[in-house]
């Protein structure tokens, strides 16, 4: 079974695109922290706060593992593009070899 790098790099783009959104959930998170926290004072208001941090710290590790794991995939891409160059280069070479050989054997053969 093979995999082609264009098919990894639509892998990449799609782990890209979760990261969009979770860049979007965690903007819209934020503004309604910000909103929600006018509001609330005491105790509430520290949980909240707390809360909000903790979760803000986890979506923040998880961009990072999302465009670690992006990467990642692009450098597997970039792996696998230049293992099929260079396949493709060794069976050309191969195959003009093969014909250099053929076209000697005729010229010793008076073809």
């Amino acid at each position: 079974m093979s995999i082609s790098p264009s098919e990894i790099r639509r892998h990449a783009a799609r782990i890209n695109g979760l990261t969009g959104d979770v860049r979007r959930i965690s903007i819209e998170l934020q503004d309604q922290y910000r909103q929600v926290g006018q509001y609330w004072t005491g105790t509430a208001s520290k949980s909240l706060i707390s809360d909000y941090q903790s979760l803000d710290s986890e979506m923040r590790a998880l961009l990072r593992s999302l465009d670690q794991l992006e990467s990642g995939v692009e450098r597997i891409a970039s792996q696998v593009q230049r293992a099929e160059q260079e396949r493709a280069e060794k069976k050309r070479l191969a195959e003009k070899k093969e014909r250099e050989r053929r076209e000697r054997e005729r010229a010793r053969n008076g073809h």
